[in-house]
């Protein structure tokens, strides 16, 4: 058995990698490495359904929109795009970008103008956007979830003020339907503003993923952990996770799961662990959730990555949790090697399609950073920057046999993890 620098077995990559050689050879075919296709979404001014409307609006006005979504920003979500009888699933962004296209928004509903004389400016923080579209077998569905956090000037600096998590669920649709569920999210964003600057004694936050939890555990049979919001400290990663579904990375690095209960867990899948939460009657869990703990494992969702809502198995904790997924990278790099060994034939297309069937190479490595929250389908650039302060480390990635190669990556976090413990 071949082994690379740290003990890295090369091996069991050399038969696929040979294969998809002989493949570009015999056919001319270069395995793409081209940006992904994007499904682009650009607000037409002159659209009044695109018109925010607030009924009321006398303490406030936007002057600013600031972007804060972790991770990677240049994807809003997921879409389907039909191809004469096909569809097919698309990342979606902004073709001007996300803070011009929401400015737009806001300007079109007049929020940018002060009208009032006891009106104060006022910063919008997006803290996350995304889009999700789903297939069911009677139904499919369209859906935009919408965090943000206000922000408001006091002695010569920004404070946040009040923030919200809101959503708009309906049909999968067109880009219109899609930008009038992001336009409906962010008219009720300023609705609940202007509510809580009228009435001081609401809470400065507002969440109506929170309801649909709650609605979403009574149907389960389940129960919804509440916590002390001044109980804030992390709890390190050494210590176990407690049971449970967490609802976002904060609640996760706390060691508070807000959904706690005997939920039903359907474990599927071999070479890629993954998992379903379903109630007794097999209805799937709906919701907005970061991560769950089984006791034995911790699961991340995979709906940020792939637009699918599964969980996926962590392979390493550390600094960087990291596990193997489909992507909508990966999923076109399997679809060309399948279709390939297909087209083939014989004996070389059933080695490749032998090959592809009990290996999860073209599966993309995704790591979270624990220090930031941002979650990232981890490139040999992003890497390579990580490594860069432990050049034995970096020297070995970079003389590995296949550094794009989704187990590689996943191989050279565990190294990092364990040269660079948790403090």
């Amino acid at each position: 058995m071949a082994h690379g620098f740290y003990g890295f077995d090369t091996d069991k990559y050399i038969l696929m990698n040979k294969i998809k050689h002989i493949i570009i050879i015999i056919l001319s075919f270069s395995i793409s490495t081209k940006a992904q296709e994007k499904y682009l979404f650009k607000i037409d001014e002159k659209d009044s359904e695109l018109r925010i409307d607030i009924p009321v609006r006398n303490y406030f006005y936007i002057s600013k929109i600031i972007d804060e979504r972790n991770g990677d920003t240049s994807r809003i979500g997921f879409v389907y795009k039909r191809f004469a009888s096909n569809l097919k699933q698309m990342e979606a962004t902004f073709q001007n970008g996300l803070v011009p296209s929401f400015g737009i928004l806001i300007k079109m509903g007049g929020v940018s103008e002060k009208t009032k004389d006891i009106q104060e400016p006022f910063v919008i923080s997006i803290k996350d956007l995304e889009i999700t579209e789903t297939i069911g077998q009677f139904k499919s569905t369209g859906r935009v979830d919408l965090t943000v956090t206000f922000f408001k000037k006091q002695d010569d600096i920004f404070v946040p003020v009040f923030t919200t998590e809101v959503f708009e669920e309906a049909g999968m649709g067109s880009i219109k339907s899609n930008l009038v569920k992001m336009k409906k999210c962010l008219e009720k964003s300023l609705i609940k503003l202007e509510d809580f600057l009228t009435n001081k004694n609401q809470p400065d936050f507002y969440s109506a993923n929170d309801k649909e939890t709650q609605d979403e555990a009574e149907k389960f049979g389940l129960k919804v952990q509440i916590y002390e919001k001044n109980d804030s400290e992390k709890v390190s990663l050494m210590a176990p996770r407690k049971y449970g579904i967490y609802k976002s990375f904060n609640s996760f690095m706390k060691n508070q799961p807000e959904i706690i209960g005997n939920f039903t867990i359907e474990y599927v899948g071999l070479n890629k662990p993954i998992l379903n939460i379903y109630s007794s009657s097999k209805k799937r869990l709906k919701g907005h959730y970061f991560c769950l703990y089984d006791g034995q494992n911790i699961y991340m969702n995979s709906q940020k990555t792939s637009g699918y809502k599964y969980f996926v198995k962590v392979s390493t904790i550390g600094n960087l949790i990291a596990w193997k997924d489909n992507t909508i990278k990966s999923m076109a790099r399997q679809a060309t090697y399948t279709g390939i060994g297909a087209g083939l034939g014989g004996g070389l297309g059933a080695a490749l399609g032998s090959t592809i069937a009990g290996s999860t190479s073209y599966l993309d490595c995704i790591a979270l950073d624990v220090r930031t929250g941002s979650i990232t389908i981890l490139e040999p650039r992003d890497m390579e920057k990580l490594l860069s302060e432990d050049i034995q480390l970096l020297n070995a990635y970079k003389s590995a046999p296949n550094p794009k190669d989704g187990e590689v990556l996943l191989y050279y976090v565990k190294e990092y993890n364990k040269q660079h413990p948790l403090e």
